[in-house]
């Protein structure tokens, strides 16, 4: 393959769809997507400066069909986002919690990243008690940010949103693709940089890093003797055609990665690799790579912060095969050999 941009960012979308108004009139607002973050900062100051902090005091989950205080205060709150449009502010009965109004609670979850369920729940709540200055502040640092990283989105160009858990595939600025992916836990977060793929390693094996054996793998297997066996791991020295598997059964976890013999774990291709069926090989000075999974069942999460750094990719046969196809590499199909 040629060159292919990555870039991976830390942007917060919260802010991208939010609705506009002229004034904070409960009657005079109006549908409109910001297509620009610096509209939307000049609506948070004036929302800001035109209206007082609400704040939704814990309480039962309310959903369709409940009846509550909270939900005409709800209703108001996501008419002035932008999300309750085109519906009657005051319905006949405001405390009653119709569909109209799951709707306007589900788009407002989906652009923070929280649960999409239609319910007034703990998540949510804190959300909506997120202060305006804060959302201020975040809108000036993603403008600074999209100045940095959005030119060399130029070509064909992979783009990675952190808290955001979604790859976009571009070219020439154009977005062909979006993809779920899973990221870097908070205590192992996926740093922000950008750099090349140049080339896709199907069926891979994995070399496990010192860092990942040491906190992740030695204390479990010390605890218990058939855990390399129940994750696929060996226990190896030397690489390539020279790479030998050695008994666990006679090595001291103390001496893993260390020394003449230098013995590590290893993970051999197939279905159960925990990189999946593709590797996106890339040369950052983070040993950062996007890569296919097993555990596939960790997409449906809404929160997808589960992964020692790397970015593992729903689909990800399906992005090779485009890329195949659009870097004119050769047929999708030798993917399927």
């Amino acid at each position: 393959m040629v060159s292919l941009r990555l870039v991976i960012v830390y942007f917060l979308f919260f802010s991208v769809s939010l609705a506009a108004s002229a004034s904070i009139a409960p009657n005079s607002f109006r549908q409109q997507t910001f297509t620009d973050l610096s509209q939307a900062l000049s609506y948070y100051r004036h929302y800001l400066s035109h209206r007082s902090a609400a704040y939704f005091k814990d309480a039962r989950l309310l959903r369709v069909g409940d009846r509550h205080p909270q939900i005409a205060k709800l209703r108001y709150q996501l008419r002035v986002l932008g999300d309750y449009s085109r519906q009657p502010l005051h319905p006949a009965d405001s405390d009653y919690f119709d569909p109209a109004l799951a709707r306007a609670l589900q788009r407002f979850q989906y652009r923070h990243g929280a649960k999409v369920d239609g319910i007034l729940g703990p998540h949510s709540r804190r959300h909506l008690n997120s202060p305006s200055w804060l959302r201020i502040d975040q809108l000036r640092v993603n403008i600074h940010r999209q100045m940095i990283y959005e030119p060399v989105l130029d070509g064909l160009a992979i783009r990675v949103n952190i808290p955001e858990f979604r790859l976009h595939l571009y070219q020439n600025q154009q977005k062909l693709m979006e993809l779920n992916t899973i990221v870097g836990r908070k205590k192992r977060m996926t740093p922000v940089f950008n750099t090349s793929i140049q080339a896709l390693v199907v069926n891979p094996s994995w070399t496990v890093p010192k860092s990942i054996a040491y906190k992740d793998i030695i204390p479990e297997w010390r605890s218990n003797p058939d855990y390399l066996s129940r994750v696929n791991l060996q226990v190896v020295h030397g690489y390539g055609e020279r790479r030998q598997s050695v008994s666990p059964d006679g090595v001291d976890p103390d001496t893993m990665y260390l020394g003449d013999n230098y013995r590590y774990f290893w993970e051999p291709p197939g279905e159960r690799n925990t990189l999946g069926r593709v590797k996106f090989m890339s040369r950052s000075r983070y040993a950062i790579y996007l890569h296919d999974t097993s555990a596939k069942r960790l997409f449906s999460e809404p929160k997808r912060a589960f992964s020692s750094g790397c970015i593992r990719v729903e689909n990800a046969l399906g992005l090779a095969r485009l890329l195949l196809e659009l870097d004119r590499s050769g047929p999708a199909e030798q993917l399927d050999d």
